[in-house]
């Protein structure tokens, strides 16, 4: 993809009005990693999604003890490594060390990712939903190193709107101190909807994803629905199978019949959807829009 249709994209995120549909590949779509040879959390499964002109990539990121931000989906590195213990435990010099491990299990030939060298290869070229696995007290520092890289605009913060929570109150601590944080991208997950006033007002709200057990869930109303799209804000769902977020119209019913899955999930108005299966859903995405 070149520049300028990058910028288009970023723009397109931004949109008040534009109904593109943001297909997002949960974990870098690790789940055909041994097929590529690109093990999840490695710098070569964010090319590989680059190469595949994927829309965004969902990765976790971990902090060491010496202050280094890494990949990887959890603090625990004895499943997806040849390393042990936990992130948070060892320094950037010896988890560089460690391989990484395939979604099977078996060990890679590359090592652990620096989050460093994925803002220096993603500039103009991927947008990133970022999970945070790491203290919020953190959050400063890497701030401060999205915008060394000027990449602020290819990051969405995925965090949870959760009153009450010490996460929430943290954050919001954090925000009152620098106004300059609600600037940043989010996209919120809100399970109990009351008023989605306070969410809009909170920070710089691109999506919300709204998880329901059942179709006819509040959450998912007409009149809530209705009041995101007036806010200029996006929809967003995540589609893999487990856990379940999406009444069960998730990537296991969709494989089978996309219609009855995915269909039914951009048929509610719903225009990010974070799934296992990208290219699938990219296909489907464009057979349906030219029937």
């Amino acid at each position: 993809m070149d520049t300028s249709s990058f910028l288009k994209k970023i723009d397109s995120l931004q949109s008040h009005t534009d109904e593109n549909i943001f297909v997002i590949a949960h974990r870098g779509g690790y789940k055909n990693d041994w097929e590529l040879k690109t093990p999840e959390n490695s710098l070569k499964n964010v090319e590989k999604a680059i190469d595949l002109n994927y829309d965004m990539i969902e990765m976790d990121v971990c902090r060491s003890i010496d202050g280094h931000f890494v990949l990887m989906h959890d603090s625990k590195l004895d499943k997806r490594t040849s390393g042990s213990g936990h992130t948070y435990e060892k320094t950037w010099t010896e988890m560089s060390t460690f391989k990484l491990n395939y979604s099977n299990g078996v060990e890679s030939e590359l090592f652990m990712t620096s989050f460093v060298e994925v803002l220096k290869l993603i500039k103009d070229r991927m947008l990133i939903k970022l999970h945070r696995k790491f203290p919020i007290e953190f959050l400063p520092d890497f701030f401060q190193l999205i915008d060394d890289y000027n990449v602020k605009d290819h990051i969405l913060f995925w965090e949870d709107w959760e009153p009450g929570e010490k996460e929430h109150i943290e954050r919001e601590a954090l925000f009152a101190s620098n106004p300059n944080f609600r600037t940043f991208n989010y996209l919120m997950t809100v399970k109990n909807v009351i008023d989605l006033a306070p969410i809009f007002d909170s920070c710089h709200i691109v999506a919300i994803e709204l998880p329901f057990l059942d179709i006819k869930d509040e959450v998912i109303s007409k009149d809530n629905i209705q009041e995101i799209k007036n806010r200029g804000v996006r929809l967003s769902a995540n589609v893999q199978n487990k856990p379940d977020r999406v009444a069960g119209l998730n990537d296991g019913i969709s494989l089978e019949n996309p219609a009855q899955g995915w269909g039914k999930i951009l048929d509610f108005g719903f225009s990010m959807i974070q799934t296992d299966y990208p290219e699938l859903l990219r296909k489907y995405i464009i057979s349906r829009n030219t029937l």
